[in-house]
Protein backbone atom coordinates (compact mmCIF):
# COMPACT_ATOMS: atom_id res chain seq x y z
CA UNK A 1 0.00 0.00 0.00
CA UNK A 2 2.57 2.46 0.92
CA UNK A 3 4.13 1.99 -2.83
CA UNK A 4 0.85 3.25 -4.41
CA UNK A 5 0.66 6.06 -2.01
CA UNK A 6 3.98 7.18 -2.95
CA UNK A 7 3.34 6.40 -6.85
CA UNK A 8 0.23 8.21 -6.58
CA UNK A 9 2.26 11.62 -4.56
CA UNK A 10 5.29 11.39 -7.06
CA UNK A 11 3.73 11.03 -10.10
CA UNK A 12 1.10 14.26 -8.75
CA UNK A 13 3.75 16.27 -8.36
CA UNK A 14 5.91 14.92 -11.24
CA UNK A 15 2.89 16.62 -13.20
CA UNK A 16 2.98 20.23 -11.33
CA UNK A 17 -0.20 19.58 -9.74
CA UNK A 18 -1.68 20.50 -7.15
CA UNK A 19 -3.37 18.12 -4.97
CA UNK A 20 -6.56 19.94 -5.21
CA UNK A 21 -6.28 20.53 -8.93
CA UNK A 22 -5.95 16.40 -9.75
CA UNK A 23 -8.76 16.16 -7.43
CA UNK A 24 -10.63 17.67 -9.29
CA UNK A 25 -9.49 15.66 -12.55
CA UNK A 26 -10.37 12.27 -11.08
CA UNK A 27 -13.30 13.77 -9.90
CA UNK A 28 -12.89 13.18 -5.68
CA UNK A 29 -12.19 15.52 -2.89
CA UNK A 30 -8.59 16.50 -1.97
CA UNK A 31 -8.64 14.63 1.30
CA UNK A 32 -9.72 11.69 -0.38
CA UNK A 33 -6.48 12.00 -2.80
CA UNK A 34 -4.63 13.30 0.76
CA UNK A 35 -5.38 9.72 2.05
CA UNK A 36 -4.56 8.10 -1.20
CA UNK A 37 -0.90 10.09 -0.83
CA UNK A 38 -0.48 9.07 2.65
CA UNK A 39 -1.76 5.74 2.03
CA UNK A 40 -4.85 5.39 4.58
CA UNK A 41 -7.27 4.30 1.62
CA UNK A 42 -6.64 2.77 -1.59
CA UNK A 43 -8.51 4.15 -4.83
CA UNK A 44 -10.87 1.64 -6.61
CA UNK A 45 -9.91 0.81 -10.03
CA UNK A 46 -11.71 2.51 -12.03
CA UNK A 47 -10.34 5.36 -9.57
CA UNK A 48 -6.44 4.59 -9.80
CA UNK A 49 -6.76 4.27 -14.06
CA UNK A 50 -8.46 8.22 -14.12
CA UNK A 51 -5.62 8.96 -11.88
CA UNK A 52 -2.74 7.36 -13.84
CA UNK A 53 -4.42 9.19 -17.06
CA UNK A 54 -4.60 12.79 -15.23
CA UNK A 55 -0.50 12.51 -14.74
CA UNK A 56 0.34 10.28 -17.86
CA UNK A 57 2.21 13.17 -19.13
CA UNK A 58 4.38 12.83 -16.19
CA UNK A 59 6.13 9.22 -16.38
CA UNK A 60 9.26 10.33 -18.55
CA UNK A 61 11.88 11.29 -15.66
CA UNK A 62 13.51 13.52 -18.61
CA UNK A 63 10.18 16.01 -18.90
CA UNK A 64 9.66 16.32 -15.21
CA UNK A 65 9.21 20.11 -14.39
CA UNK A 66 11.99 21.43 -12.44
CA UNK A 67 9.86 22.24 -9.17
CA UNK A 68 10.96 24.99 -6.70
CA UNK A 69 12.68 25.03 -3.33
CA UNK A 70 10.70 25.92 -0.76
CA UNK A 71 6.33 26.11 -0.16
CA UNK A 72 5.92 29.19 -0.19
CA UNK A 73 7.56 29.33 -3.91
CA UNK A 74 5.22 27.24 -5.48
CA UNK A 75 2.13 29.36 -4.54
CA UNK A 76 0.55 31.98 -6.46
CA UNK A 77 1.05 35.14 -4.72
CA UNK A 78 -1.64 35.98 -2.42
CA UNK A 79 -2.29 32.53 -1.59
CA UNK A 80 -3.07 31.29 1.88
CA UNK A 81 -0.61 28.93 3.01
CA UNK A 82 -1.98 26.90 6.23
CA UNK A 83 0.54 26.64 8.67
CA UNK A 84 -0.20 25.85 12.65
CA UNK A 85 0.10 29.41 13.33
CA UNK A 86 -2.38 30.92 10.44
CA UNK A 87 -5.01 27.91 11.49
CA UNK A 88 -4.49 28.89 15.17
CA UNK A 89 -5.33 32.76 14.36
CA UNK A 90 -8.09 31.80 12.17
CA UNK A 91 -9.64 29.30 14.48
CA UNK A 92 -9.34 31.68 17.13
CA UNK A 93 -11.30 34.55 15.30
CA UNK A 94 -13.85 32.07 14.51
CA UNK A 95 -14.47 30.06 18.08
CA UNK A 96 -13.35 27.00 15.77
CA UNK A 97 -10.95 24.16 16.28
CA UNK A 98 -7.68 23.02 14.17
CA UNK A 99 -6.85 19.95 13.35
CA UNK A 100 -3.75 18.60 11.75
CA UNK A 101 -3.65 15.57 9.69
CA UNK A 102 -0.16 13.24 9.93
CA UNK A 103 0.61 14.32 6.42
CA UNK A 104 1.06 17.60 8.20
CA UNK A 105 -2.17 19.46 6.32
CA UNK A 106 -3.64 21.92 8.92
CA UNK A 107 -7.58 22.20 8.95
CA UNK A 108 -9.94 24.73 10.85
CA UNK A 109 -13.11 23.50 11.42
CA UNK A 110 -16.03 25.17 12.67
CA UNK A 111 -19.03 23.03 14.16
CA UNK A 112 -22.38 24.49 13.60
CA UNK A 113 -25.47 24.39 15.96
CA UNK A 114 -27.30 22.30 13.21
CA UNK A 115 -24.44 19.55 13.34
CA UNK A 116 -23.12 20.91 9.84
CA UNK A 117 -18.93 21.85 9.96
CA UNK A 118 -17.76 24.41 7.65
CA UNK A 119 -13.76 23.45 6.96
CA UNK A 120 -11.35 25.95 6.03
CA UNK A 121 -8.03 24.78 3.96
CA UNK A 122 -5.66 26.17 1.83
CA UNK A 123 -7.06 25.27 -1.41
CA UNK A 124 -11.08 25.09 -0.35
CA UNK A 125 -13.66 25.98 2.23
CA UNK A 126 -15.74 23.23 2.34
CA UNK A 127 -19.76 22.81 4.11
CA UNK A 128 -20.26 18.67 5.33
CA UNK A 129 -23.94 17.87 6.61
CA UNK A 130 -22.30 15.74 9.39
CA UNK A 131 -19.25 14.26 10.77
CA UNK A 132 -19.93 11.44 8.87
CA UNK A 133 -19.84 12.99 5.50
CA UNK A 134 -16.65 14.94 6.48
CA UNK A 135 -14.90 11.54 7.10
CA UNK A 136 -16.00 10.39 4.03
CA UNK A 137 -15.31 14.00 2.20
CA UNK A 138 -18.38 14.26 0.92
CA UNK A 139 -18.87 17.99 0.69
CA UNK A 140 -22.56 19.26 0.41
CA UNK A 141 -20.80 22.63 -0.96
CA UNK A 142 -17.64 23.96 -1.43
CA UNK A 143 -15.58 27.15 -2.15
CA UNK A 144 -12.09 26.52 -4.37
CA UNK A 145 -9.82 29.35 -3.23
CA UNK A 146 -7.21 28.57 -5.36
Amino acid sequence: MRYLAELIRSRREAAGLRRAELARLVGVDWRTLWRWETGKRQPRGDVLERLLRATAASTDKSALPKTPKGRGNTRNPGTLIMDETRAKMIAKALQAETWQSGGGIWLVIRRRADGHLVVISEDTINEYDSEEAFEASEAANFILLA
